[in-house]
């Protein structure tokens, strides 16, 4: 399990989550509204945000969307406020938990030929050699295939 978590930024970039509950799916980090990840979308709201590991279920409040900044949105920041708040009057998370799928592969099965073909054709910055040499528990791809 420590291998994951020292890769888990790479393993993000192969998958896709579906919002249910939002107690798996960080809100800015993960893809789960659209072909990015909100940081990536939006990255001068990123750059001002409270907690950026925040989950969706912690910036879902009381059936309304509350992201935290360190301070009040700038000029600089506005566009960005509302074009996010406009993307999120479309989603409400329910009671369902979250699901996701890896979109690297079209049956949706995670596998590591599919995230190296990923980092090597430029999908994402291929910097950490460490990750072919990570040992990781048969169990993660059992997971990453989704209901």
């Amino acid at each position: 399990w420590k291998a994951i978590v020292k890769i888990q930024h790479l393993l993000r970039v192969g998958v896709v989550h579906y919002i249910g509950n939002g107690y798996s799916i960080v809100f800015w980090l993960d893809v789960w509204m659209g072909p990015e990840p909100l940081a990536t979308t939006f990255p001068q709201l990123f750059a001002i945000a409270t907690t950026p590991n925040a989950l969706v279920s912690e910036i879902w409040r009381n059936g309304q969307w509350t992201p935290q900044f360190r301070r009040s949105i700038g000029m600089f920041e506005w566009d960005e406020w509302g074009r996010l708040v406009a993307l999120l009057k479309s989603v409400t998370p329910n009671s369902d938990p979250d699901s996701f799928r890896w979109k690297l592969e079209p049956s949706g099965q995670c596998s590591s030929e599919s995230l190296y073909r990923a980092l090597h054709n430029g999908a994402v910055p291929f910097q950490e050699m460490y990750i072919w040499k990570a040992r990781i528990p048969n169990i993660f791809f059992s997971m990453a295939a989704g209901p």
